[in-house]
């Protein structure tokens, strides 16, 4: 299943994109402490412009992963820091 995509800009400055992303297979990323299960996740990135230039271009400043809590677990979850690469591998999709 491809990644469906919501991009959205906070300010002048800043552009949000928010994907659902498809693991297929159960994964550990470096920043977890254990492993999920397969699934559909959220996945944030953060960008800025780069100034003013005839085109549009953005710097990704963050990108992040949020894990919902599990059904023993209370809260809201978490937001774990990702690099985009670990996220490609572990997805089979483009995160670069």
């Amino acid at each position: 299943m491809a990644a469906r995509r919501y991009s959205f800009t906070t300010s002048m400055n800043t552009r949000v994109t928010r994907q659902l992303v498809t693991f297929p297979a159960p994964f550990r990323l470096k920043a977890m402490v254990e492993e999920w299960p397969a699934g559909v996740y959220e996945i944030t990135t953060h960008e800025e412009t780069l100034g003013d230039f005839v085109y549009e271009a953005y710097r990704r400043i963050s990108t992040t992963l949020y894990l919902p809590p599990r059904r023993r677990d209370y809260g809201m979850g978490a937001f774990i820091p990702t690099d985009p690469a670990e996220l490609a591998q572990a997805t089979k999709l483009p995160f670069a």
